[in-house]
Parts: C-alpha cells; structure tokens; sequence
C-alpha cells in the first residue's frame, strides 16, 4: 500500500490542472496547431544519492481530447473546459477528486479537495473543500503571475494518509511575450514527513531558445501543463537556465549565461523532441545549506504515432 499511496499521491500533486486562453473577452483553449498526440512521458530526476523516475501514459476520447494522464482522468463541462480531476488506484478505485473553479474569463482562480479516500478515517481533509491551489492573473492577460500551492503532509506512519497540508509554496512568474524569463519561489522543504520545514527562496531565470516547447501544443490545446500545474509552459523551449537558492530573500541577483545550465534536446526524424533534459551543478547554484534545486531533469517522449 505504501508503494501505491506514494503514486497515488504524486500523480494527484502532478496532474491536478489548470485552464486558460482566448475567443473574444472569454479565454478558451487555442486550436491554430493541432497538439501532438503522447503516448508517454517519462520523466527522470536526479540528484548526487538520489533520484526519481515517473512514467505518465496519455489517454484520449474521440475528440482528440486529453482523458488521462498517469493515475488522473480529467472530466469535461459542456464548454470544453476541465471541471474536474479524479486520481484512481492502480485497482480503479478513486483516491480523490479536484474541482476547478474559474473567473467570467475563463481563467482559472481556485483548484479545490473535494474527495480524498484517507486511511485515517478520523480525518477529512476534503470536508471543507480545501483550496489545494490558486492563480493570479493581472488585468487581461491569459498567464498567470502568481501560483500558489499546497501539498499533503503524511504522519511517519504512511499507511495512516495524509494529516494535514504543509506551508504554502509561492511561484512568481515574469514574461517576455509568451516566454517565461523567471520564476520567484518562495516556500519551505516541505518534507512530507516532517513538521519543522525550513524555509528557502530561489530565482530561477531562463533564456528561450529558437525552437517550440515540447509541451506547448497541448497546453494550447489543453490550457494547462499536464505534468505540474505550477508550472507555466513557454512558447519556446528554453535554451539556458540560471538557478540560485538560500534560506534568505534573493534580491539584487543576475544571471551569469556563461555559467548557466544548458537544455539538450534530441529529435527523431520527425523532428519531434524525444529527449530534453537539463543538468543543474553546484557551480550554477547559490547554495546556502540547501539542494532544493540540485535536482538533473530528463523527459523521455513518446508519440502516438
């Protein structure tokens, strides 16, 4: 059970979505490029002692639309927009439920716990449909500046469910055009286990690169990033990424692309994107008792056809 809480949980914390574009004064999903069609993606992190290895497997209806992701399946209103997540077990059976609420744009402003099937049968963390989520937006625009997130915390005993959510984490994004240049995080280690986190600051900058961003055609198509619903997806893929980190406000900080960490990417003959990956180093780092950020990122793409 522990093995299958464990996905449960990250698959719940990965796929939860998020929705927005445009078509007059009400955005909706853009449908000039016809998004590539996944049939996995695995996506491997790893630090000095550590890693993680994930594979998300993509389903879809008749409609081309996007019906599962993982352990998520996504629920359609009648205007094409996601109004709900539901995380199975690997046995069918639901293990919690997301709804999705929006503003008279279509934008996407609350994602709230409405269902979550809990060992711990003395806890409902879902009873008042907590606020797991929330975007902010300045006027008109379809990107979000502000996300704010919260994650399950667990009793050290795992097979008991989770007993409460940790401290919020804080995502500041800033653009040219489309294209994010940096993301302000603000937040605690948010170990699962534990309830004495530290707090941790980071800037992470990014230079755009010439080509498309793998993930960009279904988050037109989608309006939200299937693989973390806190991450906004550029409209290119970046070339350079610079990342700094300490347990004190980052101010008055630049970044050096000289010594910033460069994205690799591999095609077929298609021309498709079937590795991207990018290996953070100390040297790129600011650290100050903290490897939040020390983690390498490889996606491995697969297509449906």
């Amino acid at each position: 059970m522990k093995r299958t809480s464990l996905l449960i949980l990250l698959s719940g914390l990965l796929f939860s979505t998020f929705l927005f574009s445009c078509k007059d004064d009400t955005f909706k999903p853009d449908s000039k490029e016809e998004a590539a069609k996944f049939e996995s993606i695995e996506v491997i992190k790893t630090k000095p002692n550590a890693a993680t290895n994930s594979l998300v497997e993509f389903s879809y209806d008749n409609q081309n639309r996007l019906i599962k992701a993982g352990f998520s399946e996504y629920v359609y209103d009648k205007n094409g927009k996601v109004e709900k997540v539901q995380v199975y077990t690997d046995k069918r059976e639901l293990y919690s439920e997301y709804s999705y609420l929006y503003d008279q744009q279509g934008r996407l402003t609350e994602v709230k716990l409405t269902f979550l099937r809990n060992p711990n049968s003395m806890i409902d963390l879902a009873a008042d449909k907590p606020v797991v989520a929330s975007f902010t937006y300045p006027s008109g625009s379809k990107l979000p500046s502000m996300i704010i997130t919260r994650d399950f915390k667990f009793s050290k005993e795992f097979d008991f469910g989770p007993k409460g959510f940790g401290a919020p984490q804080k995502k500041e994004y800033k653009y040219d055009g489309n294209n994010v240049t940096e993301v302000i995080i603000t937040g605690t280690d948010n170990n699962p286990f534990e309830d004495n986190d530290r707090p941790y600051y980071a800037r992470l900058f990014f230079k755009k690169g010439n080509k498309k961003h793998f993930l960009k055609g279904l988050y037109d198509k989608l309006g939200f990033n299937p693989l973390d619903y806190s991450e906004v997806i550029s409209e290119n893929q970046p070339e350079l990424q610079a990342s700094f980190q300490s347990r004190e406000p980052i101010t008055d900080i630049q970044p050096n692309w000289e010594q910033a960490s460069k994205f690799v990417v591999a095609e077929d003959q298609k021309s498709r994107p079937v590795e991207v990956s990018v290996s953070i180093y100390p040297k790129d780092v600011s650290i100050h008792g903290t490897d939040y950020l020390l983690w390498s990122s490889m996606y491995k793409i697969k297509y449906k056809d």
